[in-house]
């Protein structure tokens, strides 16, 4: 079988990618309906897809992106069970999350999709840190910037240039075009990694490697300085003599702080006291906390239907419950752990967006094991800080790291090949 041909115009990708992030996570999705230009986009990537790539739809492409369509056919039991009219719009985020980040993986080839990927980013990054120089360092006006306001909350407020955002009760906290800073910090660490371990490295590497990492710091998010440190240690532990000492210094380093852990939390929170006090104290009313119920509440969820779920429809309902048995009535948790919220959903099927990214850590060839290890923690914490669940990104990172690249298939056809040639002569012989 010949394996076909696909070449994206990389101006068309680059847009793809970028308005991605507007449709799902930006503040404009938040405090905007924007579904009719969801219905649009979908409308002009099937022209897209029908009439400039026509001639990729064959049986191959199908096989070399199977996680898109399962991560639908499961959730389909789902829905006709707990079928309820009044949560179609939960049930539309998902499958267009879905059916966005498919096409893009359709029209072009894995290298090329993250190459933009990192792009995009790179572009959100440098925008947000000229605008967070000028507008928080500098201390410039902002009266002049739109103000929109969450459909569902009006308290949360954002003065708006499109691919940055000022949150007015987080003024000093780059958000890029993101609604929450660790959204932000979780897809800069994503473009991170792939720089550093799917690309080549080019002129530009260390350049564009110290922008992302001065845009993570510039977020002001806990969890994107640990993802950060994360990425360090991933960096550190190569093979050779390399990876020895860095195992060395990483036993070192959690024997530190398994010893003077308390010394070192007193210490940095005379650094940043509102940061660090969310690690320092769990029974504190914040985001570490609400992590934690969110987590243990979907499980609850999944533990009273744990064959087809509660839906996305219901689930809402069915967590506003369990949040205050776990937590506590004053305590504010939102949606969060989205391992355990595609249990709570879908019931077991559920479990298969958790084992397709455990398969990404195992697949990628180019890390050593204890990179994988540390990329698989990467992942998991980056999945329950934020509810990815109906996130453009989460799902193209996704279907891109488990695409099959034409090398990978046409290995697989050769062993194929080879593999009919060999029961082809040993028949002749039995003949």
């Amino acid at each position: 079988m010949k394996i076909p041909k696909i070449k994206a115009n990389n101006s068309i990708l680059f847009f793809l990618i970028l308005i991605a992030a507007l449709f799902r996570g930006s503040a404009l999705s938040i405090c905007m309906d924007i579904s009719k230009f969801e219905f649009l986009a979908i409308a002009l990537l099937f022209c897209i897809f029908l009439f400039k790539y026509k001639g990729i739809i064959y049986f191959s492409q199908i096989k070399r992106n199977i996680v898109p369509i399962l991560l639908i056919l499961y959730a389909i039991p789902s829905l006709i069970v707990n079928w309820n009219p009044v949560g179609i719009n939960q049930w539309w985020n998902y499958f267009f999350a879905i059916l966005f980040a498919f096409f893009i993986v359709l029209i072009a080839e894995k290298e090329k999709i993250l190459e933009m990927f990192v792009k995009v980013m790179l572009f959100f990054a440098i925008f947000s840190l000229v605008c967070y120089t000028a507008f928080v360092i500098f201390k410039l006006p902002t009266d002049w910037m739109p103000l929109i306001t969450k459909i569902t909350d009006a308290s949360v407020k954002y003065k708006t240039l499109l691919f940055y955002n000022i949150w007015t009760t987080e003024f000093t906290r780059n958000c890029g075009p993101f609604w929450e800073p660790s959204i932000y910090a979780a897809y800069l660490t994503f473009a991170l990694i792939i720089k550093c371990f799917w690309l080549k490295h080019g002129s530009t590497y260390r350049r564009d490697c110290m922008i992302l990492v001065l845009t993570i710091i510039s977020t002001a998010s806990t969890g994107g300085y640990i993802l950060l440190v994360l990425v360090a240690c991933m960096l550190l532990w190569k093979k050779g003599r390399k990876s020895i000492i860095a195992a060395f210094v990483t036993i070192i380093g959690v024997t530190i702080i398994v010893f003077f852990g308390q010394s070192i939390m007193n210490w940095l929170l005379t650094i940043n006291y509102d940061i660090f006090i969310k690690i320092a104290d769990f029974k504190t009313i914040g985001t570490t906390t609400t992590r934690f119920v969110s987590f243990w509440s979907n499980l609850a969820i999944w533990a009273e239907h744990p064959f087809l779920g509660v839906g996305l429809a219901e689930i809402d309902n069915h967590y506003s419950f369990w949040k205050v048995i776990i937590g506590t009535k004053e305590l504010n948790a939102a949606q969060t752990s989205t391992s355990t919220m595609f249990l709570a959903a879908f019931g077991i099927l559920g479990i298969y967006h958790t084992y397709a990214w455990l398969k990404v850590t195992v697949v990628a060839k180019q890390l050593t094991f204890m990179q994988k290890v540390l990329f698989g923690i990467i992942i998991f914490f980056i999945l329950n800080q934020t509810p990815h669940i109906s996130f453009i990104y989460t799902n193209l990172l996704l279907f891109v790291f488990l695409k099959k690249t034409r090398m990978n298939e046409k290995i697989d056809l050769k062993e194929k090949n080879c593999m009919l040639s060999y029961y082809d002569e040993h028949e002749k012989h039995n003949d």
